[in-house]
């Protein structure tokens, strides 16, 4: 984790997993979701401690779905969210989507989920604390369940 990032594959052929891109400033949490991710659904995760480099990222490779902290420091993930959006519509590149969306929170943030899961794009709002449970039912409606042996 070098830099205040990582990056980490399930393996397998790179067409067959979904590219994901987790941001979330506490290691445990992060790692929390990237493993459930990993364990559970055909995914690659990325992963990163900043809005600045979720952002950059963002601009580098498509992800089907991206997972923000809404505390993120300097650029927090609602305010990452919204800038993604403007880039994206303003690019018109074809092919180019914004991916859905999936936001952690604090307790409280309640009142601030309710706000932000009327946008259609926002696939669950993750207050924590986080139970792998969670995660995935919002995942897994984005990502392909992985077969279990």
């Amino acid at each position: 984790m070098n830099g205040g990032s990582a990056t980490d594959s399930s393996g397998g052929a790179s067409s067959a997993v979904d590219p994901v891109l987790v941001a979330h400033e506490e290691v445990s949490t992060m790692r929390l979701i990237r493993d459930s991710l990993l364990s559970f659904t055909l995914c690659e995760v990325d992963t990163c401690f900043s809005g600045e480099v979720a952002f950059e990222r963002c601009l580098q490779r498509r992800y089907k779905l991206i997972v923000l902290s809404l505390h993120l420091p300097v650029l927090p993930g609602e305010l990452l969210y919204e800038m993604l959006a403007k880039v994206h519509h303003y690019s018109q590149v074809p092919g180019r989507f914004l991916p859905p969306v999936i936001f952690v929170g604090e307790a409280g943030d309640q009142q601030r989920a309710e706000d932000l899961q009327r946008d259609v794009r926002v696939k669950g709002i993750l207050i924590k604390p986080l139970r792998i449970d969670r995660i995935l039912a919002r995942a897994k409606l984005v990502l392909t369940e992985r077969p279990m042996a």
